[in-house]
């Protein structure tokens, strides 16, 4: 393929000798990997080649049908390519040891590094999926949803409003919306669509972006900054702008000297697909100086009161969790969600200020007999009962459910709300009726395609 001859420059000045392996790569099939979750157990793709830097990371030897997997929509996995996964190394080092951190991944949609973040936080702390376009929010939480876990808050808010809070994060991830240099042999449209004026354009955006949210960084916290880009501009002379202009430190990372990767003082690091089994990528890891001092609102909430399900009502939503997490329930609008207690002074910081959109597990609502009529996220969670009666399906009968057809009911079935599920992966519910069931499975996440 003919690549941008501005491009084609940028690449010759950059790697000099070696851009001819590059340009080779990138005409060459990109390997599929995923990343497997941690919360949900299952043997899917574990004997596949493990990836350097994330043990829960896997290349595979050819790229199946995923739609057509039931463990997919399980979220048994996340399609990831690797060298994106190297946050999961960084974050073993940076992750600060804190009681009931609270993170924000800035831009988080598909949602692929925020699960990352919520391996790292292993269910201690608060992760603020945020993502600046609305049109991506359906995408981020379908795939957040997968994960299970109960203590991540997803938002819609441009940077510039997270000033508002003051410093609440300890951590911060922000993987800047770019050039796309790094995605030009999965995606052919990327490299039509780049120009220099392009990249300019991007590092005006990302400094813009990277400015409005540093004031709510608190001070000795992380800045975990990324690009999928190859260019200098937006890269190292983003960071070397983060260092001289808005006063942060690197932070150096160890990183075994045997792993195909390109660093820079030891706390910027560059992936390249002729290097590695993955894309572009780049990353840097710097800290906010113990004394930067405080900008932006101190204050930490409105005196608003969260509007909190009285404990003589929340029978009905408790009866279908397990007893493993200490929840509080909160309800906004019809909807009820079960929210970590240790979560919920972040949320009190947060829902007066920021348009949060969905905060812990979405519950579901109440019929007239206050009896609940559970939401598609809590079929997905690891924290629904185990004592709720599931159906454990072949892989052909949930394919079927999962195309949202309404499956043979075995006399034995119990009646009423039955989890759906294979090899104890929940997929959705269904209600079990006399003689037939009726399958709760969203339209909008129905399979379509046939074979």
């Amino acid at each position: 393929m003919k690549w941008p001859l501005a491009f084609e420059q940028n690449i010759l000045q950059l790697l000099k000798e070696e851009a001819g392996y590059f340009f080779d790569a990138l005409n060459q099939e990109p390997v599929t990997s995923v990343h497997l979750n941690r919360f949900k157990q299952s043997n899917k793709f574990v004997a596949e080649a493990p990836i350097l830097w994330n043990a829960y990371g896997r290349a595979l030897r050819q790229r199946p049908s995923f739609i057509l997997d039931p463990y997919f929509h399980a979220g048994a996995y996340y399609v990831q390519e690797s060298s994106s996964q190297f946050l999961a190394h960084v974050l073993k080092q940076v992750m600060p040891k804190v009681p009931a951190p609270m993170v924000l991944d800035l831009c988080a949609a598909p949602g692929g590094k925020s699960m990352h973040l919520l391996d790292a936080l292993q269910q201690n702390g608060t992760l603020v999926a945020n993502e600046i376009i609305k049109s991506r929010l359906r995408i981020l939480e379908e795939n957040l949803q997968k994960k299970g876990l109960a203590n991540v808050f997803i938002s819609n808010n441009d940077p510039a409003d997270f000033v508002q809070i003051g410093q609440q994060f300890v951590l911060i991830l922000v993987d800047a919306p770019c050039s796309g240099e790094g995605l030009f042999r999965r995606d052919a449209a990327a490299a039509k669509e780049w120009s220099e004026s392009a990249v300019s354009l991007c590092v005006g955006r990302q400094q813009r972006i990277l400015a409005q949210v540093l004031p709510s960084l608190k001070e000795g916290g992380i800045l975990i900054y990324a690009t999928c880009t190859y260019n200098r501009q937006e890269n190292e002379e983003n960071v070397n702008w983060l260092i001289q202009s808005q006063g942060l430190e690197a932070l150096p990372i160890q990183v075994p000297s045997d792993w195909p990767i390109r660093e820079a003082k030891q706390f910027m690091f560059r992936f390249f697909p002729h290097l590695v089994n993955g894309e572009g990528l780049f990353m840097a890891v710097l800290r906010k100086p113990r004394n930067a001092g405080e900008i932006g609102s101190k204050r930490n909430n409105s005196g608003k009161k969260l509007p909190f399900v009285l404990p003589k009502h929340q029978g009905p939503f408790k009866a279908w969790l397990n007893q493993d997490m200490a929840v509080d329930f909160v309800q906004f609008g019809l909807q009820t969600f079960a929210i970590p207690t240790a979560s919920i002074s972040h949320l009190e910081q947060l829902w007066s200020k920021l348009r949060i959109v969905k905060s812990g597990i979405r519950m579901g609502t109440l019929d007239k007999q206050q009896l609940l009529i559970p939401d598609h996220d809590l079929a997905l969670s690891i924290h629904l009962s185990k004592d709720l009666p599931r159906w454990e399906l072949d892989n052909e009968n949930a394919l079927a459910y999962l195309r949202k057809q309404n499956l043979e009911v075995d006399g034995l079935q119990p009646r009423g709300w039955n989890l759906m599920s294979c090899e104890n992966l929940g997929l959705g519910f269904a209600k079990v009726m006399p003689g037939r069931m009726n399958n709760y499975l969203p339209s909008e996440l129905r399979i379509i395609k046939a074979s």
